[in-house]
């Protein structure tokens, strides 16, 4: 498969090619967005000087056209080192899990909003996998303390919570918009998903996502 993005499906195990790799970029994340265009994060690692020389993010159309890149902010600099996780919030922001050990979130234009490098206290973020729930609140997993931050859709710290019984993270994360319930996958030998519930029911009937 090399460095492509395929489709799976699982009804008949049958795959496809959605994006054919054919230069030196790899990719390390993706996600599909609202409006079906798919967001994927690579990177390029330059073989001589043995370090991942660029990373950025773009997007293609549902005809496998790309329609934007994602590299630098207004002011020239890169967004990015090398994107761990990407997800989209309701009001179009693509949000990235950078080995950078921050957040950045930039809105649907490309141009950066804010970074997210920790809570108040200063501990420092070691980033993961990141998510967003019926509230457009962002979360991430924090390898380094174990925990699962939230922040506001601006980038706000608003609350964390520790793994139960001390179990540590392995970056999955997802929020299910069905039931409203948090996943979280461990690396406890088990292979445990830690399940949560922490915001009520009249909480997500309410936002207007914007």
């Amino acid at each position: 498969m090399g460095n492509n993005i395929n489709k799976y499906s699982i009804g008949n195990g049958t795959h496809s090619t959605v994006i054919e790799n054919t230069d030196l970029w790899k990719p390390q994340c993706v996600c599909f967005s609202s409006d079906g265009d798919l967001l994927i994060g690579i990177m390029m690692y330059d073989s001589i000087k043995n370090i991942h020389s660029d990373a950025r993010v773009l997007r293609y159309d549902s005809t496998g056209k790309e329609t934007q890149v994602i590299e630098h902010d207004n002011t020239g600099q890169k967004l990015y080192c090398h994107p761990l996780y990407i997800t989209e919030n309701h009001n179009g922001d693509v949000i990235v899990s950078d080995l950078k050990n921050c957040v950045v979130v930039t809105d649907c234009e490309g141009w950066r909003r804010f970074s997210y490098k920790g809570p108040p206290s200063g501990s420092r973020l070691s980033s993961r996998g990141v998510c967003v729930d019926a509230l457009s609140q962002i979360l991430v997993c924090d390898c380094g303390s174990n925990t699962i931050q939230i922040i506001s859709k601006d980038g706000h710290f608003l609350s964390m919570f520790s793994i139960i019984n001390n179990m540590f993270v392995s970056g999955g994360l997802e929020y299910d918009k069905k039931n409203h319930l948090l996943l979280v996958g461990t690396t406890d030998y088990n292979s445990v998903v830690c399940v949560y519930r922490y915001i009520q029911r009249k909480d997500y009937f309410t936002d207007d996502f914007s």
